[in-house]
């Protein structure tokens, strides 16, 4: 059996590999490492230039910045982020894969669900592990942002409310258009929980922000939530979905499936384990 650890390889490796799709708005400054866009007001979002397009979130209250995951790897990481503020920044994590976590070195501490806490200890992160479970607000000062439980991808993926501005950034827990679920210990009935929660505070936010911002070029919305819930529900418990085989680059011990749904979102699943047992 190929370890979680190497199919991680094999798919950043995979996305490198793939045309790179042009962020729809315009970036408001940019370098070799980094494009910076601001996709709204009260939000600064970071796409890595090289490697696989990642997005790197900044929220930034009257007393500290929130930093929300970290890319692929970026040169000067925290230069970079010094370019959009210069409160003291906090680290957190959406999740623990690769993609999302190259620059944690350069912060002392990291704050992230217990569930990936292993994962980036293998990765080598030499800092402080500062676990938080769903509930956690961090402060900003002014501003409030609430981490949110959305395992399903990892086995510690959370997602982050912003209150006030009522968004919610959410890594790669729900996909970008198409959700990856065949990697994941978790069954893809995890997923539901994620997405009946979602649907259950949807006065809360009006925009999601994903991990591959370039990859949907839009945030999410209460739409997209709904429509991944109904495809999900089908997938799970009745016969009535058309699937084709979801042709992945490495030999796995079993045939990923991809299934579209209302709008067409999307997703790929473990045919296998489709459900808690």
């Amino acid at each position: 059996m190929i370890s979680h650890h190497i199919l991680l390889f094999f798919l950043i490796r995979h996305t490198m590999e793939q045309p790179r799709i042009p962020t729809s708005i315009e970036p408001v400054l940019q370098n070799e490492d980094v494009y910076f866009y601001k996709p709204r007001e009260d939000l600064w979002l970071l796409q890595t230039a090289k490697g696989v397009p990642v997005s790197i979130y900044v929220l930034e209250g009257s007393e500290k910045a929130l930093v929300i995951d970290t890319g692929n790897s970026i040169k000067n990481l925290k230069e970079n982020i010094e370019k959009v503020t210069k409160k003291p920044a906090i680290l957190a994590l959406t999740h623990a894969h690769h993609d999302h976590t190259g620059s944690c070195n350069e912060f002392d501490t990291v704050y992230m669900h217990m569930g990936d806490k292993e994962m980036l200890e293998k990765q080598g992160y030499t800092g402080k592990i500062e676990t938080i479970k769903p509930g956690h607000i961090f402060d900003l000062g002014d501003r409030e942002v609430q981490v949110i439980e959305m395992f399903g991808h990892t086995t510690g993926s959370i997602g982050f409310l912003d209150k006030k501005g009522k968004f919610l950034v959410a890594g790669d827990s729900i996909g970008h258009t198409v959700c990856w679920m065949h990697l994941t210990k978790l069954p893809l009935e995890s997923l539901l929980g994620v997405l009946r929660h979602l649907d259950s505070i949807k006065d809360q936010y009006t925009e999601i922000y994903t991990g591959h911002y370039n990859q949907s070029n839009r945030p999410l919305d209460h739409q997209y939530v709904k429509d991944l819930l109904d495809l999900v529900q089908n997938i799970c418990y009745t016969n009535d979905v058309h699937a084709e085989p979801f042709e992945w680059r490495e030999k796995l011990d079993f045939q990923p499936m991809i299934a579209y749904g209302n709008n067409g979102v999307g997703v790929v699943y473990n045919p296998n384990r489709r459900h808690f047992v």
